[in-house]
């Protein structure tokens, strides 16, 4: 019997110690080595794959190999589809979000957000030819493309009059604004640019309309981890690191 209550009392404490012991998401990282990022590889200049290089590209995979560099591991990206990328954190398919992703009330109930690390906002994009749409208040009766679950998305379904069609990219969305299905684009101002940059037939209109903060995005429960990036993230900041990513992929603004 006292064998029994031994062997008993011995697997309760193993049970309470392997729960006390369990390892948290950034010890982790540092005993595999790796930070697993995920991000949507659509949105120039923050994130897209070149052909050229055969790699992924952008503001934001410099800031997510500086963080992990700070945390004395390698990044490990991982493209992930927009509206998929909260739901895939949340199912620990990857540690974090670096994605130009806008710091919102709504998010913040599901993900624990750094400190801002980028400043951006909305703007529209039309046709070279198109005139009349300068403003937000613009675009009522016409058609706006967006990428599904942006910031873009959330800002022109607020305005009046307007049929939001909405795309799994930002590419698809300006494909069809030079195909004349829609009569407008709106997404962040840096991507917008860099778009207007590289395509032909397309032009910004008006000024940007809202204001906005990125963050990376972690689990609600992953405190240490959150910690660690804020501490990389001072570090870059500091140190003229981020600036020096800004000057390069977003002319330094």
């Amino acid at each position: 019997m006292l064998k029994k209550v031994t062997t008993l009392v011995l697997v309760v404490i193993l049970l309470l110690t392997g729960t006390v012991m369990a390892a948290t998401t950034f010890e982790k990282i540092k005993n595999t080595g790796k930070l697993k990022v995920a991000l949507n590889a659509t949105f120039p200049p923050f994130e897209f794959f070149d052909n050229d290089k055969k790699d992924y590209m952008g503001f934001d995979i410099d800031v997510a190999k500086a963080i992990a560099e700070a945390m004395g591991v390698e990044a490990e990206i991982i493209n992930t589809a927009w509206d998929g990328i909260i739901p895939g954190l949340l199912s620990k398919q990857y540690d974090i979000i670096i994605s130009a992703m806008t710091i919102t009330e709504e998010r913040a109930k599901k993900v624990k957000f750094s400190d801002p690390y980028y400043y951006a906002g909305q703007i529209i994009v039309v046709r070279e030819d198109q005139t009349g749409i300068e403003k937000p208040e613009d675009l009522n009766g016409k058609k706006v493309g967006v990428q599904i679950g942006t910031t873009g998305d959330f800002a022109v379904s607020e305005i009046e009059g307007v049929e939001v069609i909405r795309y799994d990219s930002i590419d698809l969305a300006i494909v069809a604004l030079q195909n004349k299905n829609i009569d407008a684009v709106v997404s962040d101002a840096p991507t917008m640019a860099a778009y207007v940059k590289e395509k032909e037939g397309i032009k910004l209109t008006g000024d940007i309309f809202t204001a906005e903060e990125y963050g990376m995005a972690m689990r609600l429960e992953d405190t240490d981890l959150h910690e660690a990036v804020n501490a990389a993230l001072a570090k870059l900041k500091e140190s003229g690191k981020l600036q020096e990513f800004m000057d390069i992929w977003t002319g330094g603004k």
